[in-house]
């Protein structure tokens, strides 16, 4: 396995930016616009464990198409690579799994926090986990060919797992319901909207899903605070007005396509973020008539 992520990952981060031959920032789609393959949201849970502490990853892939494999390394600080820019495909002990195959998990080690003063280890250490996606096409035998990938088909993304002493470490939210205009959704039914029309598109948060907990200041006193989520929605079709929101705010606004354009049915997606690294999200698939 560490023998198809090296060629994947120099791959990536050999790829030329900067000159004329890619788009210019204004002629990017916007980033709320799923187009194509795209992670939207990695998530671990829990998002803080102690020292010896085991955490599952899990990630949002909307338009996955014919398939891709999610290929999942973790390391500590002292072996990631320069910059926090993830794992060492070559390190021995950083693959942890293939989602959906063999579930991506890492186990923090015993002695993490033994030599890291006690103020940082109340605030914590970051162990970074990185996601690649590799399409199937490219997996032949159990081998990949580097010749024949194009680095513009793989997709790469890094988080952070919290590891600290932290009394009051962090949970991850919860998507309870969606909303179209004030009405509650069932998130696992299809609702029907009609073409070209606006419609004020929101969740709703599980009760626990905004937790207190300890923070240490800049003076090193500790203080109580309360999490504050941000939220970023996605579409794959239509007009998002507002692709970011912040609590208590969990709305945004978004615009159907126009009767006789393609497609008449798709998907929204929102992702709800703690700040502190607890992570959420849901689908909305909706139709017109």
């Amino acid at each position: 396995m560490r023998a198809i992520l090296l060629p994947v990952l120099l791959l990536v981060a050999g790829c030329p930016i900067g000159n004329d031959k890619y788009p210019k920032p204004s002629e990017l789609t916007p980033d709320w616009l799923v187009e194509g393959p795209k992670v939207l949201a990695m998530r671990a849970d829990p998002p803080e464990v102690p020292p010896g502490g085991t955490a599952t990853f899990s990630s949002l892939v909307a338009a996955p198409g014919e398939g891709s494999l999610r290929l999942w390394l973790a390391c500590p600080p002292d072996r990631a690579l320069p910059g926090g820019l993830g794992c060492d495909p070559t390190d021995p002990d950083a693959f942890i799994g293939i989602e959906g195959v063999l579930p991506p998990t890492y186990e923090v080690p015993t002695g993490i926090l033994d030599d890291v003063d006690p103020d940082d280890a109340f605030d914590g250490i970051y162990v970074t986990s990185q996601l690649t996606l590799v399409p199937e096409e490219y997996l032949q035998a159990g081998d990949l060919d580097p010749s024949t990938i194009d680095p513009r088909e793989l997709r790469t993304a890094t988080k952070r797992l919290v590891v600290s002493d932290s009394p009051t470490p962090n949970h991850n939210p919860e998507v309870a319901a969606w909303t179209v205009d004030g009405i509650e959704v069932d998130p696992a039914s299809t609702v029907q909207l009609d073409p070209g029309q606006t419609y004020e598109i929101g969740v709703w948060l599980t009760d626990g899903s905004i937790e207190f907990y300890q923070h240490r200041n800049l003076d090193g006193d500790l203080e109580e605070r309360v999490e504050a989520p941000y939220l970023k929605w996605y579409a794959d079709s239509g007009t998002i007005l507002s692709e970011a929101s912040l609590y208590p705010y969990l709305t945004t606004r978004w615009t159907s396509p126009q009767a006789g354009d393609a497609p008449s049915s798709g998907s929204l997606w929102v992702v709800v973020r703690d700040r502190r690294g607890g992570t959420a999200w849901s689908v909305l698939r909706w139709t017109s008539p």
